[in-house]
């Protein structure tokens, strides 16, 4: 059973999309922000910067959490 559906993405962020998935599948809708959960290392990336692109990190996020060191 699934109880909630998340989005993410540059898609995620359009105007009515949410409220339309919630009618449409008839459960509560989250965005899923792929960064989280991460820790930045500020001193070589820019958070402002990884944040206004974080909806483009989607997969590349997803993937890399599958690495086990």
């Amino acid at each position: 059973q699934v109880d909630e559906v998340f989005i993410s993405g540059g898609s995620a962020a359009l105007p009515g999309l949410a409220p339309s998935f919630e009618r449409a599948f008839g459960k509560k809708i989250n965005f899923w922000d792929p960064i989280e959960d991460l820790e930045i290392r500020t001193t070589s990336i820019d958070p402002n910067e990884l944040a206004a692109n974080a909806g483009k990190l989607v997969i590349a996020v997803g993937l890399a959490s599958r690495i086990r060191g």
